[in-house]
């Protein structure tokens, strides 16, 4: 599949099986995604971070700006994100659009799902 090739996916999430839109992206060859307006930068979780959150997907932060909106949600690197408005986020391109998605159609505000090394909890992303 090529770069921006709209597909279905059929995912277990919450007791039964969810169809999720997505867009193939493209990686720089480090496989980070970053978001300047927001100050965010996130990558591809691997298979052993997964498993030692207990997910089967998700995207790590890898860093925050300073005076950002994503540090103004409190965001931390390292923190694993699951979904966006609940809907869960296959890899790092697809959780950036569902961001913009979500902070154009829900002013200015995205729920973003996340996991810390203590805990699981919602966090409202504010542009």
């Amino acid at each position: 599949l090529s770069p921006g090739t709209q597909i279905r996916l059929g995912i277990h999430r919450e007791g039964g099986l969810k169809d999720v839109d997505i867009t193939i992206g493209s990686l720089d060859g480090s496989g980070s995604f970053e978001d300047f307006e927001l100050g965010l930068k996130v990558r591809t979780a691997y298979p052993e971070e997964l498993t030692q959150w207990n997910e089967t997907f998700g995207v790590i932060i890898e860093a925050v700006k300073t005076d950002s909106p994503a540090q103004a949600s409190g965001l931390v690197p390292g923190w694993l994100i699951i979904s966006v408005d609940k809907v869960p986020v296959i890899g790092p391109q697809d959780l950036l659009d569902r961001i913009r998605r979500s902070l154009e159609e829900h002013d200015r505000e995205a729920l973003l799902y996340i996991k810390t090394p203590s805990k699981g909890s919602f966090i409202v992303l504010r542009r």
